[in-house]
């Protein structure tokens, strides 16, 4: 009994399962030819719809064709002030028949329509143009007033300057009238026509007070400015020396002494200078003092140091009165040159290395630099943007085994390095232009002589850190597993895989296979 039931139930399976494939195959059937009529139903329709419609498209007549050309509309678009911003459209038709061209209105960036005229009626043998009239957004322009040193003019005087008018209108901006500074951008940027969105339009001027730098030394240098052009420059040294340069209408630059630190009192003078030209004077205190002009117009004034190794402070002073501090140091065969503005960080540092490399470093904002090597020659060997921030830089190789090896370090100093072999020596700087010359010996491993081949400044920093300490050797045995620590229970070490899912799988296997061999049993 207990074969033939197993038997029947087998039975029952086939049965059931041929059953499943003879009422699919013919249902599947029916819904593919289903498709095909209801596909070819829909091409007949469609093709049907579109005989006819092409038999209406036939059989009507544009009015425009049909009628007769001797009558035409001029369709405008214009602005308020009547000016067109569009391309205008010529209609034609016959006399005496009507128009309606109200939907020929266009949407125009920048412009709400406003009127239209004469949109409807009749051709005529004359007919008044059809004139759709717009008006343009409402614009906002602010001013911006700053002097030559970038301050706002604006800024606590409760004074919030802007104009407004319409897209497209001309607009005329007046400039400051306070008698303490001079116009000095273009007159181009006071008028012109309202722009398409609300905008800042930046006015600059020259204030004509002196403008005063205190040099890293406390130099004080003094530019005199007089409707935004510079009349002289005075340089007081902390021993009391006043040397004066007073710029001439002839392009002659008249080199003495003054008496007041601050204007021109009681002049002496002692040499002159035209541009792209050097002098030297020696006060009566013997202090030497080189004064350059260069070709643009900038004032150069700076001291001579005496002795190999010295510091000395001088002051670069631009056509326009703006004043920038100079702080030279010479050590050890190396030069420096920071230029900054009194109160921020170094503008441009110029670094003169032994051979004759000369490393000069621009600030083109406050987040980036613009690195600069030349050869002895002054030809350019290589220009670089850094990252103004700390541990950025780059690696300049020089030769064999020798590198330049720049670094941007704590609050934005600038630190470099020329390594040669395993010697180096540096120039760093503070901010505020303080120089410092060190030199030595570095020890060089094989991962940090790789990285100075591949000019690779965060591998180098990072070989150069770790042959200093024992670090890595602790790593390594943190990351060792412990001894007599036993994997998990029922865990494999390798993959974390449990034993028992292996297992059941073995078991399921061999039940399945008694099962078929019964089924062939009871066959």
């Amino acid at each position: 009994m207990f074969k033939r039931g197993q038997v029947l139930k087998i039975w029952i399976i086939e049965i059931a399962i041929l059953s499943f494939f003879m009422i699919s195959i013919p249902v599947h059937a029916q819904v593919n030819t289903g498709s095909s009529a209801s596909t070819s139903s829909l091409k007949n329709s469609s093709s049907s719809n579109a005989s006819s419609i092409a038999k209406q498209s036939s059989s009507a007549t544009p009015t425009m064709d049909k009628a007769v050309s001797n009558a035409k509309i001029t369709v405008k678009y214009v602005n308020q002030n009547n000016k067109e911003i569009a391309t205008q459209k010529v209609l034609t038709g016959k006399v005496g028949a009507k128009y309606n061209i109200t939907g020929l209105q266009k949407t125009i960036k920048g412009y709400q329509l406003k009127t239209k005229r004469n949109v409807t009626g009749k051709y005529a043998a004359e007919n008044a143009p059809v004139v759709f009239k717009y008006q343009g957004v409402k614009i906002r322009l602010s001013i911006r007033d700053i002097d030559n040193l970038g301050n706002n003019l604006n800024t606590g005087k409760n004074r919030n300057r802007s104009i407004t008018g319409y897209y497209g209108n001309i607009y005329k901006i007046k400039t400051l009238k306070s008698g303490k500074e001079t116009f000095i951008s273009s007159s181009s940027v006071l008028t012109g026509l309202y722009p398409l969105k609300n905008q800042t339009i930046t006015l600059r001027y020259t204030k004509t007070m002196n403008d005063i730098v205190i040099g890293s030394d406390k130099s004080i240098t003094v530019s005199g400015i007089i409707l935004g052009n510079l009349v002289n420059v005075i340089q007081t040294y902390p021993n009391g020396e006043k040397v004066a340069v007073i710029v001439g209408n002839d392009g002659v630059y008249r080199v003495g002494t003054t008496k007041n630190k601050y204007v021109i009192s009681g002049f002496k003078q002692l040499k002159t200078v035209k541009r792209g030209r050097t002098v030297e004077t020696i006060s009566a205190k013997r202090t030497r003092t080189k004064i350059t002009i260069l070709p643009s117009g900038y004032v150069l004034i700076q001291r001579i140091g005496n002795g190999k190794n010295y510091q000395t402070d001088g002051s670069m002073t631009s056509p326009s009165g703006h004043v920038t501090s100079i702080m030279t140091t010479v050590k050890n065969g190396m030069k420096s040159e920071v230029s900054e503005e009194f109160g921020t960080s170094p503008t441009q540092v110029v670094q003169t290395w032994p051979n004759g490399d000369i490393l000069t470093t621009l600030m083109i904002n406050k987040h980036k630099l613009q690195v600069t090597l030349q050869n002895k020659a002054k030809k350019v060997l290589s220009t670089k943007v850094v990252t103004k921030s700390f541990g950025h830089g780059q690696i300049f190789k020089l030769g064999q085994n020798q590198y330049l090896v720049y670094r941007v370090g704590a609050q934005k100093t600038i630190t470099t390095s020329l390594i040669n072999g395993n010697q180096y020596k540096r120039q760093s700087f503070t901010t505020h232009g303080v120089a410092k010359v060190s030199q030595g010996k570095i020890a060089l491993n094989s991962t940090a002589k790789q990285a100075l081949k591949k000019e690779n400044l965060q591998a180098f920093v990072k070989a150069i850190s770790s042959s200093k300490s024992n670090s890595v050797q602790t790593k390594k045995l943190a990351d060792k597993p412990k001894r007599g620590t036993k994997s998990s229970k029922g865990v494999l070490p390798a993959t974390g895989e449990s034993r028992l899912s292996a297992v059941f799988e073995i078991g399921l296997l061999s039940i399945m296979w008694m099962i078929c061999l019964e089924i062939k049993f009871l066959s």
